[in-house]
């Protein structure tokens, strides 16, 4: 897995002890993935996200899909304040070509929500699941990733 931000405050790493949660660890993200320009937009299954644009993500990469349909779990938290809204608070999970595959709402609370993505690819073929975030009008607190799970 790789955790990329372009801002050194952006990360940080967690225990569940330390935010009064089930765990027992969490990256956390401040800000937001998506650059100022599309930051607002509502995204949803199907449109294509540019990759290289992104300020901060997960990318879970997979070699060698013994199924023709791998598919990501995502279980995270929002410690923000502000509640969200489509348009505001998202999390998003692309293929490797950016293709949206699901989005759920980023809300907040410190309940776990889970959002799983599938893809479809040919079995014995390499590619990555990377999830992203819009944060647009909370500047409090951050989204918390606690667990992946990949299935290939």
């Amino acid at each position: 897995m790789t955790y990329y931000t372009s801002s050194t405050t952006a990360l940080r790493f967690y225990d569940a002890s330390s935010c009064s949660n089930t765990g027992p660890f969490a990256i956390n993200f401040n800000g937001s993935a998506f650059p100022t320009a599309t930051a607002s937009t509502a995204w949803a299954a199907g449109n294509v996200i540019d990759l290289s644009t992104m300020t901060r993500y997960v990318q879970v990469p997979y070699t060698s899909a013994a199924t023709t349909s791998p598919s990501l779990t995502v279980t995270f938290t929002n410690s923000g304040t502000t509640a969200g809204t489509t348009t505001t608070q998202q999390i998003v999970i692309t293929n490797g070509s950016g293709k949206v595959l699901a989005v759920a709402l980023a809300g907040v609370g410190s309940t776990q929500t889970t959002i799983t993505a599938t893809d479809t690819v040919t079995a014995g073929s390499s590619g990555s699941f990377y999830v992203l975030f819009t944060r647009v009008s909370d500047t409090t607190g951050g989204l918390r990733v606690w667990q992946t799970e990949l299935t290939k």
